[in-house]
């Protein structure tokens, strides 16, 4: 009888345990958000649910909200896509190597044109584009380079888009032809003495230099604003920059992204020998002629290789960029708003998420309008966890210490996540355990005014106690 109450009285232990633990991790209170945060999580291993906070109410995602875009690639165009870039000759090229009419560059969206993708950056498929040209045996252009646009119609960016935003490199206009995701690298150093203006270095950019060098006593507190002028594209830079304040460099938007691509191709014809008369002209779109024929063209590298840059790295351009060329493939209308409605499409009918789960703005997660709930996240890991094409998509998310995640505390083993942060927003969402059997997560912080590093501590707490709990499950 004593043995029996002992062993009931074990059971009845183990199952407080059990119940101190659940309610541990599905209170609202654990682990909670600063005061007047939100914080929305789920973490469920198959039908499996390991915490729901507040799982079905929507939440700002940041940049986890570029799962989806990224999800939908691979799925529509598959991780072996391309982007082709074509150069026409509109005239008959003479034995004399001369081409008498204009010669097209029809642009195609293509965002790889930058160190990121290419060692010798931009330059390098510049040149091979141009040589390709001359490799035809044409040398000369009698009339004009003609950029074509009309792949890529209507605004750059989303009309909801920051203007704080627009001056900085991580909010770049998308473009039918950029190089250099549309940004130009400006270093900024102190003037000779106070009172002086600050010193700037930019290559291919006009600064307005409107800044003054204020004295060292104001370490820490100058300010500095960039606007860019959208007419010319010159960039406006204003304030006061301490004078013991080191050198500082940013990546800046550039206003007139076509504009300089377009004579940075030109300048690359030139180097490889051939010469255009007439002017360069960009148009929003024009009607082929007859004795068109192409010359020359160049494949960006596939989408496969895009993934890394998007989700370890968290680019935004590249993400948005993507976006406008699943408009262009599916909507057949290479416009952001077409893409955003397509994406839209696509997460309801093909992934099956609910329609009141999400709202979309843009393919990056910069928008504020961006909305989620953390189920409907996870609904798009594990529905990405049942495709072909899934081991792209979550090796190319961040590991622990690299990428985004390289600024937050050390997560288990082979996580693999992508991040999401803004002026009042924090995200973390991906796969925890074995590949064949894992846990898929989303946890979305909104409106906590603790610092950066207790904000990352709280999801990253929840991360380390389901692992902890799953592992224990598996012994």
């Amino acid at each position: 009888m004593r043995e029996r109450h002992l062993r009931g009285a074990r059971r009845a232990v183990a199952r407080g345990a059990l119940l101190a633990l659940f309610l541990a991790l599905n209170s609202t209170q654990s682990l909670a958000a600063g005061p007047g945060g939100e914080l929305g999580c789920l973490a469920a291993r198959g039908d499996r649910v390991l915490e729901a906070t507040a799982p079905d109410r929507r939440k700002t995602p940041a940049s986890v909200h570029k799962l989806a875009v990224t999800a939908a690639a691979l799925h529509s165009l598959g991780a072996d896509y391309r982007v082709t870039t074509r150069v026409i000759a509109a005239g008959p090229v003479g034995a004399d190597g001369v081409l008498r009419g204009d010669l097209i560059l029809a642009a195609a969206g293509d965002p790889t044109w930058s160190e990121t993708f290419f060692d010798g950056g931009a330059g390098e498929p510049l040149g091979r584009l141009a040589r390709a040209v001359r490799g035809t045996g044409l040398e000369r252009v009698d009339g004009d380079l003609v950029v074509d646009l009309s792949r890529f119609p209507g605004r750059p960016t989303p009309s909801s888009r920051p203007i704080g935003d627009l001056a900085f490199g991580f909010g770049a206009a998308t473009g039918g032809l950029a190089v250099d995701a549309n940004t130009v690298q400006l270093e900024m150093s102190p003037g000779p003495a106070v009172g002086a203006p600050a010193r700037f270095v930019a290559e291919g950019v006009t600064v307005v230099n409107l800044t003054v060098t204020a004295p060292a006593d104001r370490r820490d507190r100058g300010t500095v604003d960039f606007q860019a002028a959208w007419d010319d594209g010159r960039i406006v830079v204003r304030g006061e920059y301490p004078i013991s304040e080191p050198t500082y460099r940013v990546p800046l938007a550039v206003a007139d992204g076509e504009q300089r691509a377009a004579s940075a191709f030109r300048d690359a014809l030139r180097a490889a020998g051939v010469t255009v008369e007439g002017e360069t002209r960009l148009v929003p779109g024009r009607r082929a002629e007859r004795g068109e024929r192409v010359v020359a063209s160049l494949d960006s590298p596939p989408v496969g290789d895009w993934l890394r840059p998007i989700l370890t790295d968290s680019d935004n351009w590249v993400a948005d960029m993507l976006l406008r060329i699943l408009a262009a493939e599916q909507a057949e209308a290479g416009r952001a708003g077409d893409g955003v409605r397509w994406l839209e499409t696509f997460l309801e009918k093909e992934v099956g998420l609910d329609p009141d789960a999400v709202h979309l703005d843009d393919a990056s997660g910069l928008s504020l309008l961006n909305l989620w709930t953390p189920r409907a996240v996870v609904d798009v890991l594990q529905w990405a966890h049942r495709q072909a094409w899934r081991t792209a998509y979550f090796d190319a998310l961040a590991r622990p210490g690299a990428g985004t995640l390289r600024a937050w505390p050390a997560l288990p083993p082979g996580t693999r996540a992508k991040t999401g942060t803004l002026s009042h927003t924090l995200g973390l969402a991906g796969r925890l355990g074995p590949a064949e059997d894992p846990i898929f997560f989303a946890c979305l912080l909104n409106h906590d005014i603790r610092p950066r590093p207790d904000q990352r501590r709280t999801l990253v707490e929840r991360v380390w106690r389901w692992h902890k709990l799953t592992s224990e499950g598996r012994k």
